[in-house]
C-alpha cells in the first residue's frame, strides 16, 4: 500500500545548502521512510501552491515509486538558524526520523545577523537534528538557494550577499554531523532572467525549480539507501 501522511508546522508571519551529490545512483527497493524536514520560506514553500514545495515534491515522488512516506515539516517565513531552533522546540516534535532534511540560512544572510550569530545558530541546530535522527538514519544539510538570481535578488545585487561563505559552513555543519551536503545554489542560481522558475512574489523559485532540487535530493537519497 502506498500512503503518505504529511505533518506540518508552518510559520504564518510575513517575510520580505558530507558527500557532495553529483549524479543519480541506482533506487533501493520500496518500503518505509519517516521524514523530517527543517527550513525556511523555501522549504515551507511561501509564494507557491502546497503541494509544489520540495519537501511535499519529495513525499509525492516517493510514493510514488512505492514507498510509504510520514513527512513532517517545521519550516516558516523569515526564519532565521536560531529561530528555527526554538520553533523546532515549540512544535513538539520529537522521536526518532529515518531522514532529517536541513535547509536554512538565507535570512541570516539577508536580514545580516552575521556569521558569528549563524554558527552559533548552526551549533543549536546540530543538536536538534541528532537528537531527531534514528540510529541508521540519514541527515541531509541542503545549501543555500540563491536568492540573488530572482528579481529582488537582481535589484540588490550591489549588497554583495555573501552566500557561499555561509554555504561553507552548512559544508562544515555537514561534515559534522556525517551528513549529506546537497548543492542546490548552483541550479538556482543559473535562474536568472527565467520567468517560469520564479514566484509570483519576484523573491521565492517556483515548483519548477523545487522539481529540480528534488532530483538532487533524491540523488542523495537513493545514494545513502543503496549503500
Amino acid at each position: 500500500m502506498r500512503r503518505i501522511t504529511i505533518i506540518a508546522f508552518l510559520a504564518l508571519i510575513a517575510a520580505t545548502g558530507c558527500t557532495s551529490v553529483d549524479q543519480p545512483a541506482t533506487e533501493p527497493a520500496p518500503g518505509e521512510l519517516s521524514i523530517l524536514a527543517l527550513g525556511d520560506s523555501y522549504t515551507a514553500g511561501t509564494a507557491i501552491p502546497d503541494g509544489d514545495a520540495w519537501p511535499n515534491k519529495l513525499a509525492t515522488t516517493l510514493v510514488d515509486d512505492g514507498t510509504e512516506v510520514d513527512l513532517t515539516v517545521v519550516a516558516g517565513a523569515g526564519w532565521n538558524t536560531k529561530r528555527l531552533d526554538r520553533e523546532i522546540d515549540r512544535s513538539g516534535v520529537d522521536g526518532s526520523f529515518d531522514v532529517v532534511m536541513l535547509a536554512i540560512g538565507v535570512n541570516d544572510v539577508i536580514l545580516r545577523f552575521g556569521l558569528d550569530n549563524f554558527r552559533e545558530g548552526l551549533a543549536l541546530l546540530a543538536e536538534d537534528v541528532e537528537r531527531r535522527v534514528g540510529a541508521d538514519g540519514m541527515v541531509i544539510v541542503l545549501s543555500i538557494p540563491d536568492f540573488r538570481a530572482a528579481p529582488w535578488g537582481q535589484e540588490r545585487i550591489d549588497r554583495n550577499y555573501r552566500v557561499e561563505t555561509y554555504n561553507e559552513d552548512l559544508r562544515r555543519l555537514a561534515d559534522d554531523l556525517d551528513a549529506t551536503y546537497v548543492d542546490i545554489t548552483t541550479v538556482s542560481g543559473a535562474a536568472v532572467g527565467v520567468p517560469r522558475l520564479m514566484a509570483v512574489d519576484g523573491v521565492h523559485f517556483s515548483g519548477s525549480m523545487h522539481d529540480q532540487w528534488v532530483e538532487l535530493i533524491r540523488a542523495a537519497l537513493f545514494a545513502e539507501r543503496s549503500s
